[in-house]
């Protein structure tokens, strides 16, 4: 049994040293030339180092994850401006035709204020009867 040094990141992704840390008796016959089988089995050397950062893999998909998301903000927020530009011409439009505006419904100006729906459940399990023997933070 020869000890590998094992390294745990923070992604949780764990990888073990390419050399033990100290080769086992059967290892050391084998690189002697008196055994014909070198050590095959691997045990994990008790000190794990742990790596505060992520493995290459998850790094690399967090930054694509990242700049995929930078994207779709960027071009949202360009949508929303041109969005806001076309809804200010057609409001510039009808003022200048004379039409008067529909005045907007209390619904529309509400739907800005939809609450999260989680937090619209724990309200909701707060009402009820039971709910001081349930474990909810205060709201």
């Amino acid at each position: 049994m020869c000890p590998y040094r094992r390294s745990l990141y923070s992604c949780n992704h764990a990888q073990l040293s390419s050399e033990p840390v100290k080769p086992c008796q059967a290892q050391k016959n084998y690189d002697s030339g008196a055994a014909k089988e070198p050590c095959g089995i691997v045990e994990t050397h008790r000190p794990t180092i742990r790596i505060p950062k992520q493995c290459g893999p998850c790094e690399a998909k967090k930054m694509s994850t990242d700049q995929t998301l930078a994207f779709v903000k960027k071009r949202m927020a360009s949508l929303r401006t041109c969005l806001n530009e076309r809804h200010n011409g057609c409001m510039k439009r009808l003022d200048e035709a004379g039409a008067k505006r529909e005045k907007v419904p209390e619904t529309a100006k509400t739907a800005e204020k939809i609450e999260d729906p989680a937090q619209a459940f724990l309200r909701k399990k707060m009402m009820e009867d039971d709910s001081h023997l349930m474990m909810l933070s205060s709201l």
